[in-house]
């Protein structure tokens, strides 16, 4: 069977990657490489008004977590000087988790 997990998820965040600062819910704060998305709102052409909306993503390995430690709502992240918030996270079968971000205002 192939490992998709170490053939492409660990090629994904060794490309694209970068780390964030992530204060858990429970336990010490960390560094985590993964692939962030910023999100963003499109505009409706010749308008100002959204049509839709993607909140920011960070998308990391399962495996690169250390042991024992769970990210999930409400735990903080710090990627590019900005400081976001779980909202939700989803792992798919590969081992591959996003977890949807809001801004910690």
């Amino acid at each position: 069977m192939v490992d998709f997990d170490r053939l492409v998820n660990a090629a994904v965040v060794a490309t694209f990657g970068e780390l964030a600062a992530v204060t858990p819910t429970a336990g010490s704060p960390f560094n985590l490489a993964g692939d962030f998305h910023q999100g963003g709102e499109h505009a409706e052409p010749g308008t100002e008004v959204p049509v839709s909306a993607a909140a920011p993503t960070f998308h990391y390995r399962r495996a690169d977590l250390p042991s024992g430690v769970e990210i999930g709502q409400g735990s903080g992240l710090v990627i590019r000087g900005t400081a976001y918030l779980v909202a939700d996270d989803d792992e798919d079968d590969s081992g591959f988790v996003t977890l949807e971000l809001d801004l910690d205002r």
